[in-house]
C-alpha cells in the first residue's frame, strides 16, 4: 500500500514538473528553445496549450488506471508507472519538435576560442574522489567477508518502510548484482566528466571575455553536478549492501539504514536542484549579454535534428553544447557517441539479464 502511495506522489510531482518544464527557461523560450517573438504569439501559445491539455489527459488516464490496477493487480503498478512516464516523455518530445520549428537561430561567423588547456585535476575534488572510491569499493569487501554467514534466502527488494518484500536464493549474483550496477554507473559518468572538460568552448567576439568567464563557470557547475551524482550513487548502493547485511542485525539497524537511504535520496535531489539552479542563473546572464545560449555557424545550426539530436560529420567534436541553456549532448556522427551509449546501457542490461535468469 505504501509503495503504491509513493508511486502516486512521484507521478503527481512528475506532472507538475512536465507542466512547467516548457517555460523553465523564462520569457522568449519554449521547451528550452529561443522562439521568434512573432512565432510565439502566433503558434507558440497554441503548442503550449495543446501540450498541457494532453498532459492533463495523460494524468487523468493514469490515475484512473492506477485505481483499477490497485484493486485487481497491485504488483503491475510499477510497470504502469513506467509506461505512463515513457508516454509523458514522448509527448514532451513531440511538442518540443513543434517548438523547435519556431526557433530563433542566430548564426555566428566570427568566434573567439579559449586558449586555456583544461585538465582533469583542475576540476577534481580529491576528498570527494576518495569518498566515491570508499563507498564503491568497501561494500564489495564487506559483503564478501559476510557472504558465508548470510542465510540461504537473501532480500533483493525492500518496501518504503525498509522491510524486505522479495527474497531470492543466495548466490554471488543476487548478493553482488546491485553493487555491480552501481559500479557500472560510476565508470561512464566519470568518463563523461573527462569528455565534458575537453568539450569545445567558443564564444562570439563581442563580449568574449565576459561570456567566456560565464562558460567556465557553467563547465565547473556541470562537472560538480556529475561528481555529486557519482557520490550519491555510491552512497545509495552502499546502503543497498547494508540492507542485505541487515538480515544479520537487529530491527533497529534496519530502521536506521532505511532512514539513511531516504536521507541520501533527498540529498541527491537537493544537490541536483542546486546545481541546475546554478546553471540556470549562469545561462540567464549569458542570454542577457548575447541574446542566446549557444554560438554556432550555419552548418552546425542545420545539423540539429531537434533540441536533443545533433548529427554533423564535418564536426570533429564528440560533445557539443545544447541549443537550450544547460548541458551537452552527443554528436551522433562521432563513433564515440555510440560507444558511450553502449557503456551506459549494455553492462546494466547484462547484470539485469543474469539476475533475472538466476531468480527463476
Amino acid at each position: 500500500m505504501m509503495d503504491n502511495l509513493f508511486l502516486f506522489i512521484v507521478f503527481y510531482l512528475e506532472i507538475i514538473l512536465f507542466y512547467y518544464l516548457p517555460i523553465y527557461n523564462g520569457k522568449g523560450t519554449l521547451f528550452g528553445t529561443i522562439i521568434k517573438d512573432e512565432a510565439f504569439e502566433k503558434d507558440g501559445k497554441t503548442i503550449l496549450k495543446n501540450y498541457r491539455f494532453g498532459l492533463i489527459a495523460f494524468a487523468s488516464v493514469f490515475f484512473a488506471a492506477m485505481l483499477l490496477t490497485n484493486n485487481y493487480s497491485s504488483k503491475s503498478l510499477p510497470y504502469l508507472y513506467i509506461l505512463f512516464t515513457f508516454a509523458l516523455s514522448m509527448w514532451f518530445f513531440v511538442s518540443l519538435r513543434k517548438a523547435w520549428a519556431l526557433r530563433k537561430s542566430n548564426i555566428i561567423t566570427k568566434f573567439a576560442v579559449s586558449l586555456k588547456h583544461r585538465k582533469l585535476r583542475d576540476y577534481t575534488h580529491y576528498s570527494l574522489e576518495i569518498a566515491v572510491i570508499v563507498f564503491t569499493a568497501v561494500p564489495f569487501v564487506i559483503l564478501y567477508y559476510f557472504f558465508p554467514q548470510l542465510p540461504d534466502q537473501v532480500p533483493v527488494h525492500w518496501g518504503l518502510n525498509g522491510q524486505p518484500d522479495r527474497w531470492e536464493a543466495k548466490s554471488l549474483i543476487t548478493v553482488f548484482a546491485p553493487l555491480l550496477v552501481g559500479l557500472f554507473v560510476q565508470i561512464p559518468v566519470f568518463c563523461l566528466k573527462t569528455e565534458t572538460i575537453k568539450a569545445r568552448m567558443r564564444v562570439p567576439l563581442e563580449n568574449a571575455e565576459k561570456i567566456l568567464s560565464l562558460k567556465e563557470m557553467s563547465l565547473s557547475a556541470n562537472c560538480n553536478l556529475l561528481d555529486w551524482l557519482r557520490l550519491m550513487v555510491a552512497v545509495l548502493f552502499a546502503n543497498i549492501a547494508s540492507s542485505i547485511l541487515a538480515v544479520l542485525a537487529t530491527e533497529s539497524v534496519s530502521i536506521f539504514i532505511n532512514i539513511w537511504m531516504w536521507v541520501t535520496f533527498l540529498l541527491l535531489l537537493v544537490g541536483i536542484g542546486y546545481f541546475f539552479f546554478q546553471l540556470k542563473t549562469i545561462s540567464r546572464e549569458r542570454k542577457e549579454i548575447a541574446g542566446q545560449f549557444t554560438f554556432q555557424n550555419q552548418a552546425e545550426a542545420e545539423s540539429w535534428k531537434s533540441e536533443i539530436f545533433y548529427y554533423n560529420k564535418s564536426d570533429s567534436s564528440f560533445l557539443v553544447e545544447k541549443p537550450s541553456e544547460t548541458g551537452y549532448t552527443f554528436n551522433f556522427a562521432n563513433r564515440k557517441s555510440w560507444f558511450y551509449l553502449a557503456l551506459f546501457v549494455v553492462p546494466e542490461l547484462i547484470v539485469l539479464i543474469i539476475f533475472v535468469g538466476s531468480s527463476k
